[in-house]
């Protein structure tokens, strides 16, 4: 009966130092695992904020430049309207030399 004790006894303390060895190299591969993530997801938050300002620089830029194209269409519509202005004048001198033509004796 000793030696099933001694037997019990040494299955146990092998079993728990096992277990714990076990649990030990799972929960270091666990924390070098976390340091690895964390490390990457620092890099990647930088770089994300990298962008954001990259982007927020580009909106900016855009903006300006939507401004000033939004001036040159109103520019452009004013030279327009003046276009038609001056055609329209321009079709009433003809229609005047057709008329006055009328009169002037062919040869």
């Amino acid at each position: 009966m000793e030696g099933f004790f001694w037997a019990a006894l040494g299955f146990l303390i092998v079993a728990t130092v096992g277990g714990a060895a076990f649990v030990g190299l799972r929960g270091w591969r666990l924390w070098q695992t976390f340091v690895s993530l964390a490390a990457g997801a620092g890099a990647g938050t930088d770089r994300l904020l990298t962008d954001v300002e990259q982007l927020a620089a580009h909106g900016e830029r855009t903006a300006a430049r939507v401004q000033e194209l939004t001036a040159a269409m109103e520019r452009l519509q004013r030279t327009q309207a003046r276009a038609r202005i001056l055609l329209g004048a321009a079709g009433e001198v003809r229609d005047l030399f057709r008329v006055l033509s009328a009169f002037v004796p062919q040869k």
